[in-house]
């Protein structure tokens, strides 16, 4: 299953989930961890949508920022 089909699954249920609780979807930010991914996973799921990444690891952090340092609004 891609990235981009799982992206779309969880914002379904991110959806519904607020319209249950009376909130706006578009108030819910997607924050996806990128531990232990690649960068080409990170940047597969960035073209998939996704615009915020956490990491664990101070480390792998560096790492993948000088990797990504050019790709606009990835935060």
């Amino acid at each position: 299953m891609s990235v981009a089909t799982r992206l779309a699954a969880v914002q379904a249920r991110i959806e519904a989930a607020c319209l249950r609780a009376g909130r706006d979807p578009e108030s819910v930010q997607l924050l996806a961890v990128s531990k232990t991914q690649s960068t080409k996973s990170i940047m597969e799921a960035y073209e998939a949508g996704i615009r915020m990444f956490g990491e664990n690891k101070v480390q792998e952090l560096v790492e993948k920022a000088g990797d990504l340092e050019g790709v606009a609004d990835l935060r």
